[in-house]
């Protein structure tokens, strides 16, 4: 088997294929598998490159012109060595040339070649009857999804062998949960009602990485017993095995009307975030907030590590509140102010309104925004 390929597809292709690929060991794992695809006649079939780390597997088609096609249907090359040629050669076309007998593969790229021993890839490779039963829950822009789950992740649990299901970003009608016990986040997303999309938190950067290689068009989602799948235009696609551990089970009324509504300047809240936590002890996550003496004011405040309340006062830009709703205690409440910085890290707009609803002695704090069409919430426990 011989086929040429342009040295910048070969590059496009590795990057949607390059999370599956395993960074240590010898087996083939740590191979891209280079299979033929498509139509058999000679200079019509097409070559696919595959990887598979174990938990997650990624393919994607190559534009290549053929030259023999000899006998092989696939043959692999060990990743870190192809990568390492490939930063050694300059934007040109590459010849691949598969030795049936020997088991090697010739690449050369104008003065430059090299010859890799070929593994043969196993059972691990072979997910075309896989995605022929999997179904198609769900077709979104690209950007969609990934801000949805770039933004879920951060508020979903480290990963704990104890409690695994809090670790998980997953849709349940339509709408993207995660929780770290300390806050929940949604994410309501358009054209997601029939999927189970879940995603372990610390795999969501594989997924990220996929749909940052779809150039603004819709990615499909399909779902299988064993496998989240996502497919591009082209049919690249990104997988992984499905995560066992299901998100806990509670509703919550995303459209809920807040109680009481405050209004302020980010910069604000920001600010005084960073003045009362360099006071504070480093693990004290108690952020208290109140209602000033002067009209408007929020007075935001910390204990320090000596023990004296600092506060940091902040003017209301707008402030709203249901009529015969429960009042806020007149002593404030406490909120985790690490779990409100994530929001605020991620807040485009130069204000951010805090709804607050009152549930006899306990009360939420539900932060809320609409990005592209998509609703994106959280709610934060008021701490005791």
């Amino acid at each position: 088997m011989r086929f040429k390929v342009a040295k910048q597809d070969l590059d496009s292709a590795l990057q949607v294929v390059n999370a599956s690929l395993s960074g240590s060991g010898t087996g083939i794992e740590t191979h891209y598998v280079f299979r033929r695809t498509g139509p058999d006649d000679a200079g019509k079939y097409g070559i696919s490159v595959l990887t598979n780390s174990g938990l997650i597997s990624a393919s994607c088609p190559l534009i290549v012109a053929v030259e023999d096609e000899g006998t092989a249907t696939e043959f692999t090359v060990e990743g870190g060595r192809l990568k390492q040629f490939l930063d050694a050669v300059p934007d040109t076309v590459l010849t691949f040339t598969f030795d049936d007998k020997d088991k090697e593969t010739l690449v050369r790229a104008v003065r430059a070649k090299q010859s890799y021993p070929s593994l043969a890839p196993d059972f691990r490779y072979d997910w075309g009857e896989l995605l022929e039963e999997a179904k198609l829950t769900a077709t979104v822009p690209a950007e969609r999804l990934a801000g949805a789950l770039s933004y879920s992740r951060r508020f979903a649990a480290p990963e704990n062998a104890k409690r695994p299901e809090l670790s998980v970003c997953e849709v349940r009608e339509g709408i993207l949960y995660s929780t770290d016990q300390k806050g929940v986040t949604l994410v309501r997303m358009n054209g997601m009602a029939e999927s189970n999309l879940r995603v372990h938190a610390k795999d969501v950067g594989g997924f990220l990485g996929f749909l940052s290689t779809c150039e603004g068009s819709d990615v499909e989602v399909l779902e299988h017993d064993r496998k989240l799948i996502l497919r591009r235009h082209d049919g690249a696609v990104f997988a992984e095995s499905r995560f066992e551990a299901e998100f806990p089970g509670f509703e919550v009324d995303m459209d809920e009307e807040d109680h009481h509504k405050w209004t302020l300047s980010k910069s604000d809240v920001v600010n005084g975030i960073k003045v009362l936590t360099s006071g504070s002890a480093d693990k004290d996550n108690r952020l208290h907030l109140a209602l000033g003496k002067e009209d408007g004011e929020v007075i935001l405040s910390m204990v320090t590590t000596n023990g004296k309340n600092t506060e940091y006062p902040i003017q209301n830009v707008e402030m709203d509140s249901i009529e015969d709703s429960p009042p806020i205690p007149p002593e404030g409440f406490f909120i985790d102010h690490f779990c409100l910085s994530k929001v605020l890290s991620s807040w485009k707009d130069d204000e951010i309104t805090l709804g607050s609803n009152v549930k006899g002695a306990r009360g939420l704090t539900r932060v809320g925004v609409e990005l592209n069409g998509d609703k994106y919430l959280t709610i934060l426990a008021w701490l005791r």
